[in-house]
């Protein structure tokens, strides 16, 4: 989900506010935005610095499939952050359409990295059909993902804006159902298993631990998920409805915290790894 950021301020006359008032908003959240993505990136290089660090200087663990997505969904996703940032402040249709491809990439890798961590277990909690359901769902929630490429470069004349809200936020949508769903299923069964491990091993075992770390980061992730979505309608509803100072400082703020909260979702799902992580060699 792209937003549309307004920074030009004789849209439809309708902005009486300096431009170095306009100029200070736009530096300000361009200047977040790529605190956030370098942030990102040195999240990915700790994280495979401690799993390297931990399993003794080999890189094998790195390449495991699990591991590769969120690779991928953190390095796309620091793209995405950055390039936002500079389109904030150019507003060049290149870097748009650039922008537009690294969330399409972020979309996808989440997609995948839900459905990898996920697939087994809801293998085991669902029908045959529900599991083929969102087998197939999964494959084309990817390609949908993908939709707002087409509409960024064809699309054209004065319902661009809206139709490419609607597009992103429609992409948006799916990942967060996917997710949440996901997060349902899995949070479930781990509540489950850790009250059959506690009854029959008691409070000390490892499993007691392991699956409570799991459905709690997999939850807040998915609340930070959809926070997004909020923030991100914010943004549509205010930009295509008309621009005060107020709503200016209000599309800013909903433009801050949607960034905030999708660096909120890669550091849930980090902070799950690092734990397990420590759990697993804590002996």
């Amino acid at each position: 989900m792209v937003p549309t950021l307004p920074i030009d301020p004789t849209t439809n006359g309708t902005l009486a506010v300096s431009e170095e008032a306009i100029h200070a908003l736009v530096q300000l959240v361009a200047h977040f935005q790529t605190l956030l993505g370098a942030l990102t990136l040195l999240m990915l290089a700790a994280m495979n610095g401690l799993i390297i660090h931990l399993n003794h200087g080999t890189w094998g663990p790195i390449i495991a499939q699990k591991n590769l997505l969120l690779c991928a969904l953190l390095l796309s996703t620091s793209a995405m952050l950055i390039l936002n940032s500079v389109y904030t402040t150019t507003e060049s249709q290149p870097i748009y359409i650039a922008c537009t491809v690294a969330t399409a990439c972020a979309e996808v890798a989440y997609i995948s990295f839900s459905w990898v961590r996920t697939r087994e277990i809801l293998r085991l909690e669902s029908h045959q059909y529900v599991y083929l359901f969102f087998h197939y769902f999964c494959l084309v929630g990817q390609v949908i993902c993908w939709a707002p490429i087409f509409a960024v470069a064809f699309a054209a004349g004065p319902s661009r804006t809206l139709l490419l809200y609607i597009v992103n936020g429609t992409t948006g949508l799916v990942v967060v159902f996917l997710d949440c769903y996901f997060a349902i299923v899995m949070g479930t069964h781990l509540v489950s298993r850790t009250a059959d491990i506690l009854e029959s091993k008691g409070p000390e075992s490892r499993g007691v631990k392991f699956y409570p770390i799991i459905a709690s980061h997999q939850f807040v992730a998915s609340l930070a998920f959809f926070s997004m979505i909020l923030f991100y309608a914010g943004e549509a509803f205010i930009d295509v409805s008309g621009r005060s100072i107020t709503s200016l400082r209000i599309f800013y703020g909903c433009s801050a915290l949607f960034n905030f909260s999708l660096f909120g979702v890669m550091v849930c799902n980090v902070l799950m790894k690092v734990r397990l992580l420590f759990l697993k060699f804590e002996d």
